[in-house]
């Protein structure tokens, strides 16, 4: 039997009258504002403000990664990159940059100012990786770095003046992102593309945040909602992702006899909360958990 925690926005309810092994739990949030894109072989990595998050390329469901982040304090990844030629996760948050073999739990932490010589996370705008090693973009300069160690190997004070093939993440701020142009795509449904970084639903504007073209098959698109969409590169055709859960301050939920679970929102008792008038306000969703759908 599945248990399942649900996350709170905030608060976390602990209790010390039972034990658990991590993997007894299956926890259900949303990301909020997605801030990256990155993909291995079996699964499309997401960074949000909330986490880290994977979209599976085959079963098209929408996993919260907790397993990555249990030994970091701060869950808001501005960036996450995988280098398929080490097989190592690298992820920025606002404390350090941090790597680790995609098998192991052990992260090594990189020091923003001591090691790299920059203020803070927000000056880095993207990380990429060759067989050579890992490459951290920020506003003037490029850091190449050892992909076992990170150890600083060179630094390109002139970004134009790297002469090697990189694959990197899918954010928004840096200069090495994928050139897309979404108004050649188009919409089934209700939603429309504004412009290459607005999407509109209803009268409700989304910004797009990050995109990532995936083994030159499909594009995923991230944004500051975090809704997720899926675009075909042969037929145009844009689609919604909708494993995700739609809400992450979940309140009360209840399991009927179909095993679905209804699941109200709680975000309208949070007066903490800064409220925004274009984002869609959802007071109750229902979960088929064996199709992980989302209504």
């Amino acid at each position: 039997m599945v248990k399942i925690i649900f996350i709170f926005l905030f608060g976390i309810i602990q209790s010390q009258n039972f034990s658990y092994s991590d993997d007894d739990w299956f926890i259900l949030t949303s990301p909020n504002h997605i801030n990256s894109i990155t993909y291995n072989d079996d699964e499309i990595l997401i960074s949000s403000d909330n986490g880290v998050f994977s979209y599976n390329r085959f079963d098209k469901e929408f996993y919260y990664r907790n397993d990555l982040l249990q030994k970091l304090d701060d869950k808001n990844i501005k960036i996450v990159h995988y280098d398929s030629f080490k097989e190592h996760i690298w992820l920025v948050n606002r404390n350090a940059l941090y790597f680790k073999s995609s098998i192991s739990d052990f992260w090594r932490e990189i020091d923003f100012f001591s090691d790299l010589g920059v203020s803070n996370s927000n000056m880095i705008l993207n990380i990429g990786s060759d067989p050579d090693g890992i490459y951290i973009e920020t506003y003037n300069k490029i850091f190449w770095l050892d992909g076992y160690n990170g150890k600083l190997i060179k630094s390109y004070q002139n970004k134009m003046l790297l002469d090697k093939y990189v694959y990197w993440s899918g954010t928004m701020k840096g200069d090495y992102n994928d050139s897309i142009d979404l108004m050649s795509y188009f919409f089934i449904s209700e939603w429309n593309i504004s412009n290459n970084s607005t999407l509109e639903y209803k009268g409700r504007n989304v910004q797009i945040t990050c995109l990532k073209k995936i083994d030159n098959k499909f594009i995923i698109v991230g944004t500051d909602s975090g809704e997720m969409f899926r675009c075909n590169i042969h037929s145009k055709k844009i689609k919604k992702i909708k494993s995700i859960p739609p809400i992450n301050n979940m309140h009360i939920a209840y399991l009927d006899k179909e095993n679905e679970w209804w699941i109200a929102d709680n975000d309208l008792k949070n007066f903490d909360r800064t409220y925004y008038y274009d984002r869609e306000i959802i007071f109750l969703v229902k979960w088929n958990l064996n199709n992980n759908k989302w209504v």
